[in-house]
């Protein structure tokens, strides 16, 4: 455990100096009417990211998580990792833009999504992509 916080640690302290970034993509959120209070940390090396946080929307419906990369290559290689990880999980979303990671992981399958969830989505996916 020591080992992994140590990780943890470097990789806040050693951020690229990217835009957009983290932080960019929470606030885009929050502004787009999807809010998800306090984003945590988290590994960034599963995603071979230079820094990784999640969160999950107010409701628990939904869960996101943005990873930043040193630039856009690695972006690139780090989405082509990202969508081995758990490849047939219908209920996740992967997608990549400029040097950020973007999850999205839903409680519920497509089908039995609510209109409120399903509008979340639309805003979280329009939020990231005007990044």
């Amino acid at each position: 455990m020591a080992k992994l916080f140590g990780s943890m640690a470097s990789e806040a302290k050693n951020r690229p100096n990217v835009h957009p970034n983290v932080d960019d993509g929470f606030a885009a959120f929050t502004k787009a009417g999807v809010e998800v209070p306090k984003p945590q940390q988290s590994l960034a090396r599963t995603y071979r990211a230079s820094y990784c946080a999640h969160g999950v929307i107010q409701d628990n419906t939904v869960s996101v998580m943005l990873c930043e990369y040193a630039d856009e290559k690695l972006a690139a290689d780090g989405l082509v990792e990202a969508k081995k990880i758990f490849p047939t999980l219908d209920t996740r979303e992967t997608m990549g833009k400029k040097d950020l990671l973007f999850v999205v992981t839903y409680q519920t399958p497509v089908k039995d999504r609510t209109p409120k969830t399903l509008e979340e989505h639309k805003k979280l996916v329009a939020a990231f992509n005007a990044l």
